[in-house]
């Protein structure tokens, strides 16, 4: 970005002689945001981070203590925690890792949808929505004592770095099929915790996945039912394959239709069913 700062225990740090105008302009915080200013003879200042464009110049011997990290996520960050304070906002002091799910989910289905429509701007903002959900999270954690966003931005690099190993590790893979089965194979030596996430998915996901589990098993009929389906589609197309599956798959809707029942709770429900047996 043009300037170098520091960052330790009490802070993030940026050591004169600095112009500050291009962290002003190139990052935000709220106008109330209080800066640390330090002078030559070591004496503290506290100002405004809206004042700072008045004083943005940093002589030798002066430092300047910023209110967050100034770069990636730092002023996320540092908004959410305003809101989750003794001070800060009423609703948002009130939410619990789980009355936010819906959120979660929400903003998820509505990034999906702006990408489908390739709404570029609408891109941007929905995908700031999903990571408000995940700072939000992060920052409860935090209050917690368990972790914090930089720890989940941290383990998730650690996964996908150990899920690439023919990027970081020097084994080869000659296509696309291969890392996708090297992804399932080093996936599957992971711990899975059962926590039924299949409880917040649609349930056509949520039967394929329990599916792959060895979770649910088809009965006669449904047997029966997909030794036609791939007789059928055997010497089709990948197109027309998938044209078929549709087809069946709106059959199935058609009859839950015309029963006066919604196809989506009847899986659900089945699936449900089936978690609760012993």
């Amino acid at each position: 970005m043009g300037w170098v700062y520091r960052a330790d225990i009490d802070g993030f740090w940026v050591e004169g002689p600095c112009d500050l105008t291009e962290i002003v302009a190139r990052t935000f915080f709220p106008s109330d945001a209080r800066v640390l200013w330090v002078d030559v003879h070591g004496r503290p200042s506290e100002l405004r981070w809206e004042t700072l464009r008045e004083r943005a110049l940093v002589a030798a011997g002066e430092r300047v203590r910023l209110p967050a990290d100034p770069q990636g996520a730092g002023p996320m960050t540092y908004v959410v925690g305003r809101l989750r304070d003794p001070d800060g906002c009423p609703w948002d002091r009130e939410q619990t890792p789980h009355s936010l799910v819906r959120y979660l989910l929400d903003e998820a289905y509505e990034a999906a949808a702006a990408l489908q429509a390739e709404d570029w701007d609408l891109v941007l903002d929905e995908l700031g929505d999903v990571l408000l959900q995940v700072v939000l999270q992060a920052q409860i954690q935090a209050e917690a004592g368990r972790f914090d966003f930089d720890r989940v931005a941290a383990a998730q690099a650690q996964k996908l770095t150990g899920r690439h190993p023919h990027v970081f590790g020097g084994t080869p893979a000659a296509s696309s099929e291969e890392v996708l089965e090297a992804w399932e194979n080093l996936k599957a030596r992971e711990p899975h915790p059962r926590h039924g996430d299949e409880r917040v998915m649609p349930a056509l996901m949520a039967y394929s996945r329990a599916w792959k589990r060895g979770e649910v098993a088809l009965g006669a009929a449904g047997v029966a039912y997909r030794q036609r389906l791939a007789e059928d589609g055997k010497d089709l197309s990948v197109r027309e394959r998938r044209q078929l599956l549709v087809d069946w798959l709106a059959a199935g809707v058609s009859v839950a239709r015309a029963w006066h029942e919604e196809a989506e709770w009847v899986l659900q429900s089945h699936l449900d069913g089936r978690r609760k047996r012993p």
